[in-house]
C-alpha cells in the first residue's frame, strides 16, 4: 500500500464541498495525526500532510496549513489553503473562535478559581503561602490574584 492509499483510507470523504473527517489518531487540540514515513513530512497532522499530498512539500516551516471550515477534523483539500499565523488568527477572530483563547481569570473555563475565591482571597489576611495551601496553587497566584495581575472581571 503506497503512503497516500495509507493516508486516504483514514478519512471519511464525502462530496466535494463537505468536510473529509480525519478518522484515526488526533492530537491534544484535536488536529488529526498521520506518520508518513517519508522525508516530506515526519509524523505531522493529517490536515498539513492532505496538502502535501495535494499540492507538494510546504515550502517553508513557518508556513500553516489554514481550514477555511474551521474543523480540526477536516482533511478536505478545498478547504485547506496555506497561511501565515496571521491569516489564521484574524481568521479565528473572523470566525468569533479567537475569544475562547484570550478569555482570562474567571471567565477562562480553565480557571482555577470561582469569583468567591477572588473575593476571599483579596480579602484575607492570610499570607500567600496559606492561601496557595489551601487552594492547592502556587503562592505567587495568590500574590498576582491579590494585586490585580490576574483574574479580572471578565
Amino acid at each position: 500500500m503506497t503512503i497516500a492509499e495509507r493516508f486516504w483510507i483514514k478519512v471519511n470523504i464525502g462530496g466535494p464541498y463537505d468536510c473529509w473527517l480525519w478518522t484515526a489518531a488526533r492530537n491534544h487540540s484535536g488536529y488529526g495525526l498521520f506518520k508518513p514515513r517519508d522525508s516530506n513530512c515526519q509524523g505531522c497532522t493529517a490536515h498539513r500532510y492532505a496538502w502535501i499530498l495535494t499540492h507538494g512539500p510546504i515550502s517553508s516551516r513557518s508556513l500553516l496549513i489554514c481550514h477555511r471550515c474551521r474543523n480540526r477534523h477536516c482533511v478536505n483539500p478545498a478547504h485547506l489553503y496555506l497561511g501565515t499565523p496571521s491569516n489564521n488568527q484574524q481568521d479565528s477572530i473572523r470566525e468569533g473562535t479567537f475569544h475562547a483563547f484570550t478569555r482570562t481569570g474567571v471567565c477562562n473555563p480553565l480557571a482555577r478559581f470561582t469569583e468567591a475565591d477572588v473575593v476571599a482571597i483579596r480579602e484575607s489576611f492570610l499570607s500567600n503561602a496559606a492561601l496557595g495551601r489551601h487552594f492547592r496553587v502556587n503562592p505567587s497566584l495568590i500574590s498576582r490574584v491579590r494585586l490585580g495581575v490576574t483574574y479580572v472581571t471578565c
